[in-house]
């Protein structure tokens, strides 16, 4: 599994009251992890009965603990605390990522928006060739980035895949669009989203887009 920092944005975008723990950003196929029942989006709070209190603390202790051992895993879940028993293996990819290919995305006429500074297009068997998307990677991909926008401020960039937004997974640009209305009105002061950086099922990461004021 892969993990990242929660930082301040990530953090007031997840409901959290303050920074804490270790965000997965995608989770090995086959692995003890998702065999556990761990999500992409999941924080990591306690491993083994042990604090986990930035995301630094998870590799050490999961190195410290023996491999093969069954331990507790706390996280917190769309700001819910649940408790998962998972057997410790290494966090580095030792297994192979399987595809999978659900057909979901819409083939017919690519739908489009443009939020926060960026263009999202619903995917395509072309935008996945010209940006080379691996297979497995479901979403909209950002096809322009307006300089000036929120989407620059975080790095996006043309062929980046956006899988989730709010939390809820994207099948088409339409969703993102929905999804940044829905925080707009609930007033929140950025959007959640899970990225693809470049296309790429290894290259996934949490970003906290800011919404216009």
């Amino acid at each position: 599994m892969k993990i990242q920092s929660v930082t301040d944005d990530l953090a007031e975008s997840m409901g959290l009251q303050r920074p804490r723990g270790a965000l997965i950003a995608d989770v090995t196929k086959t692995g003890p992890a998702e065999k556990a029942g761990i999500e992409a989006g999941d924080v990591v709070i306690e491993f083994n009965g042990r604090p986990v209190n930035a995301m630094r603390d998870l590799p050490r202790i999961v190195a410290e603990t023996k491999i093969g051992k069954q331990v507790t895993v706390k996280v917190l879940r769309k700001g819910k605390e649940m408790t998962l028993t998972t057997e410790v293996g290494r966090l580095e990819d030792g297994e192979k990522v399987v595809a999978q290919q659900d057909g979901t995305a819409d083939k017919s006429a690519p739908a489009v928006a443009t939020v926060l500074g960026m263009t999202v297009t619903s995917m395509t068997d072309e935008l996945k060739t010209k940006y080379s998307i691996d297979a497995e990677v479901k979403g909209a991909v950002v096809t322009e980035v307006d300089k000036e926008g929120s989407a620059a401020d975080k790095r996006l960039e043309p062929g980046d895949v956006i899988t989730e937004a709010g939390e809820k997974p994207v099948t088409g640009a339409g969703d993102i669009a929905e999804r940044v209305d829905e925080a707009e009105k609930s007033g929140k002061s950025s959007v959640l989203l899970l990225v693809a950086k470049g296309g790429k099922q290894s290259e996934m990461r949490f970003i906290a887009l800011k919404l216009k004021k």
